[in-house]
């Protein structure tokens, strides 16, 4: 899984680790087709690459207007870290956690909040300045409900509450 921290210099959530993506652009045929035209912008990967496997039902954003649609693509060939290229604009580092990372009981916790539901953080290896990268937010819950789809039996967070995570309908 390949997440990156966004430019600080962007309006909305800058700074932040998230996985590509963005809003619709006017040549988007729908959400699969705005994830790879983002991956593109963002990494510099080629959108035939990827092969699409699904699409999750779309989140609520945090300022509780906005559908994020997650999409899960199989990279098609090795990934060759010198092959991407980040656009600067957009993202400032990439952080790459492989899924056995991401199942180690070391590298999951979580965050229980007083207003009564609680969400998973992850922690990525280690960097050259000896920090943990922390995927937490929406990040995090795109990758739990990933990882709880795709193997349910080698995942095993378990998160001790959890407040039903509101779904956008589609026929909105």
């Amino acid at each position: 899984m390949a997440n990156h921290a966004r430019s600080s210099n962007l309006r909305s959530h800058g700074g932040e680790i998230s996985f590509p993506g963005g809003k619709f652009d006017s040549l988007d045929k729908n959400a699969e087709g705005a994830a790879l035209r983002e991956t593109e912008e963002e990494l510099g990967l080629n959108r035939n690459l990827f092969e699409i496997w699904a699409q999750l039902p779309s989140l609520q954003g945090r300022d509780g207007k906005t559908a994020i649609t997650p999409i899960i693509a199989l990279l098609r060939e090795p990934l060759i870290l010198s092959s991407l290229k980040p656009n600067p604009e957009e993202v400032s580092s990439i952080i790459i956690c492989t899924v056995a990372e991401l199942c180690q009981e070391k590298n999951q916790a979580f965050t229980q909040f007083r207003a009564g539901y609680t969400l998973p953080v992850y922690f990525g290896q280690q960097t050259d300045d000896n920090r943990h990268p922390k995927i937490w937010g929406l990040t995090a819950i795109i990758t739990h409900l990933t990882l709880n789809a795709l193997i349910p039996d080698v995942y095993k967070l378990k998160l001790p509450f959890v407040k039903k995570i509101r779904r956008i309908s589609s026929d909105k």
